[in-house]
């Protein structure tokens, strides 16, 4: 889940590449009725930090109607602060 639909469409690329027997669902994380199926049904989600906390909250919410908590992981950032730094610097934000 994340706020970004081209962040999902490249980490379903990626799972399928490394795992093709896994099914993977995505899910922006303002679609509340998609969001609240992949919670009841899934075993792990995995996250951006900008979802991060709304998805915590709506698992806590849901956890008295599930059977088993799906394990949740929040995914590092895929731009490194390395990478902005210098990124900024060639744009010329940073002395």
């Amino acid at each position: 889940m994340s706020i970004s639909t081209a962040l999902l469409e490249v980490a379903e690329v990626i799972v399928h590449s490394l795992r093709g027997d896994l099914l993977v669902l995505t899910a922006v994380i303002s679609d509340a009725e998609r969001v609240g199926s992949l919670i009841r049904r899934a075993h792990t989600l995995i996250c951006d930090e900008a979802s991060y906390p709304t998805l915590r909250a709506l698992v806590r919410q849901a956890r008295p109607d599930l059977i088993r908590t799906p394990h949740l992981v929040c995914a590092a950032p895929h731009i490194g602060e390395a990478a902005m730094a210098e990124l900024r610097r060639e744009l010329g934000q940073i002395p």
